[in-house]
């Protein structure tokens, strides 16, 4: 680490409690241990209607809602690559090597997250989706989000046996369901979050599994 870093380093303070104790990344260690308990340890779920099982680390409902909800504001600075690599090291799920990861269209953040996912994990990731709908999702009202379009960019998609689609938070499952239709609807498609919104999911979760 450089001097300018460590100088650096060393004014950054927690995105959730505001404390410069500790706090190597976004979090401080103390707010970093109450996140690692509110981990939904190996779980995930299927999203209403959709049908897609979503691998998720936490539930946007969980009592910790608002650290949680202070992780996901500071994902959006500078300071956070190193924070996806974290947080991807809790996922507790296998999938097939012949997998490919695919960021949701739009900010980076999809893209990140997809990029750390894919250290851990070894599989490809391909940004191989465009979004036809202009605005911020969290403007827009639960239907408006289910109306989401997507579509792919010119011969570049190619079939494959198991499609991961990444997105840093699924409230709706629109973002998700409108990957899969511009996917083709494959079959093995499943999902994977860092935060999860059951209750906004069109008919509410489907059903619990493990993903071991």
């Amino acid at each position: 680490m450089g001097d300018r870093d460590l100088i650096l380093s060393l004014l950054r303070s927690c995105t959730h409690c505001g404390s410069f104790w500790g706090t190597t990344d976004i979090l401080c260690g103390s707010c970093w241990e109450r996140l690692e308990r509110a981990l939904l340890r190996g779980s995930s779920q299927e999203f209403g209607n959709y049908h897609f099982k979503v691998h998720s680390l936490l539930n946007w409902n969980h009592a910790e809602h608002n650290l949680i909800k202070n992780l996901i504001h500071g994902l959006k600075t500078g300071w956070a690559k190193s924070v996806y690599r974290r947080l991807a090291a809790f996922l507790d799920v296998k999938w097939p090597k012949e997998s490919i990861l695919i960021p949701a269209p739009g900010p980076e953040h999809a893209k990140a997250w997809a990029l750390a996912v894919s250290e851990l994990t070894g599989l490809e990731v391909q940004d191989f989706l465009i979004k036809f709908e202009n605005g911020k999702q969290k403007t827009k009202s639960k239907l408006e989000r289910q109306a989401i379009k997507m579509g792919l960019k010119q011969g570049i998609f190619r079939d494959h046996k198991s499609i991961i689609f990444v997105d840093d938070v699924v409230s709706t499952g629109g973002t998700a369901f409108a990957a899969h239709r511009a996917l083709g609807e494959p079959k093995n498609f499943e999902v994977c979050s860092i935060v999860c919104n059951p209750s906004w999911s069109s008919a509410g979760p489907r059903d619990q599994v493990s993903s071991n």
